[in-house]
């Protein structure tokens, strides 16, 4: 077996100069060949000190690429592809703090398969090394302050913003940084669900291209391009858009739970909500298919990934011999995101006398229907 695969490292960054320096120390002590690596950054339009940064690190397996102005993730990632020379990509976020082993857990998994993703975002390890002071949302600072007065952390403050060095890189023990704050829990309980019930291989789970996140993902390169790239009109979610269309290819996904990092928090944008609702409603236009129209109740509703999991299970099967239930449903969701009333052209008596024959057989998909048809979701 060929184990020497050559890998390119895609890093996409803006306005993350004081914690890209983490991630690029990081990548210098992978256990991987470094004649073998790629790096390539791309610095989307950043007004802070990423190019100084480069420069003074002077990684010589890394290509520096720069856009004039900020044009967004998916344009940094296909610019990196265009220039990208490895067997295998893995998309690495600005923000991510790697393990030593980390590239060469990510090849392994491509070895008999050039039709996988493998995600390194089963579980979700945020850790806190940068005071970015007012930067901080008045939520987000109200999150922390729990770790701003922990004594381990007030005395690194002491030194300066940067609350992690090279020599804490080096060692690879993070937990006194380790920081799950109540903006995040919500998204990070809902992979954990997914790794748990599903395992690694993401067996029986009904949307495997939700795992599509490449802040920490690898995939075969001739594959990846063959799709073309991440389609620029997203501003958000890109991946997910990409990974939907790999996953109508019957690619493979998975998680590998040694693949994972630390990601390092920095101020959310405020603007982020409203992005994902106008990108949802791109992607259903894109894509007006069911496990894509199940996204709003995730959005609005406040349901997991699991739970659109099993409503999606429970959909095929009653579309089987329910078919005008199944449309109605169809219906709803799409109206519902833009919350337009839907006329149900068949009639109620029979609609809700096939309602309760479904009713305990099909309870997920059952509760749905019936709250969107009230609209009490």
């Amino acid at each position: 077996m060929n184990t020497e695969k050559n890998v390119s490292i895609i890093i996409p960054s803006y306005n993350r100069g004081e914690i890209l320096k983490n991630t690029l120390l990081s990548l210098k002590r992978q256990t991987y060949q470094d004649s073998l690596i790629q790096i390539i950054l791309i610095n989307d339009g950043s007004r802070d000190n990423t190019r100084q940064l480069v420069n003074e690190m002077g990684i010589p397996n890394l290509e520096y690429l720069e856009n004039s102005h900020n044009k967004g993730a998916g344009i940094a990632r296909n610019l990196g592809l265009q220039v990208a020379e490895g067997d295998i990509i893995i998309f690495c976020d600005s923000d991510f703090i790697v393990p030593e082993t980390y590239v060469s857990n990510h090849v392994k998994e491509h070895m008999n398969n050039d039709k996988i993703v493998v995600s390194g975002m089963g579980h979700w390890h945020y850790i806190l090394t940068y005071d970015f002071a007012d930067a901080w949302l008045p939520f987000q600072k109200n999150d922390l302050q729990p770790m701003y007065n922990d004594p381990f952390i007030k005395e690194r403050m002491l030194k300066g913003p940067n609350l992690i060095n090279e020599e804490d890189i080096h060692q690879g023990d993070f937990s006194k940084f380790v920081c799950i704050p109540r903006w995040l829990k919500s998204w990070v309980n809902m992979f954990e669900e997914i790794i748990s019930e599903y395992g690694e291989n993401l067996k029986n789970f009904e949307l495997p291209w939700l795992t599509f996140c490449t802040g920490n993902l690898s995939v075969n390169r001739d594959y990846l391009k063959s799709f073309g790239g991440f389609d620029t009109n997203f501003k958000r979610h890109e991946d997910w858009e990409l990974g939907y269309r790999l996953y109508k290819d019957e690619c493979a996904f998975k998680f590998a739970v040694d693949a994972e990092a630390y990601q390092q928090l920095a101020p959310q944008n405020p603007k982020v909500t409203q992005t994902q609702k106008t990108t949802y409603k791109l992607l259903s236009t894109k894509h007006p298919n069911i496990d894509i129209l199940l996204l709003s109740l995730v959005l609005k509703a406040g349901y997991s990934f699991k739970k659109i999991s099993d409503v999606l299970r429970q959909h095929k099967e009653v579309s089987d011999f329910h078919k005008t239930l199944t449309n109605n449903f169809e219906g709803m969701l799409r109206t519902y995101i833009n919350e337009i009333p839907y006329e149900n052209k068949v009639k109620k008596g029979k609609n809700r006398k096939n309602l309760r024959k479904i009713r305990h057989r099909f309870p997920e998909w059952y509760n749905s229907y019936t709250a969107l048809h009230k609209r009490e979701i």
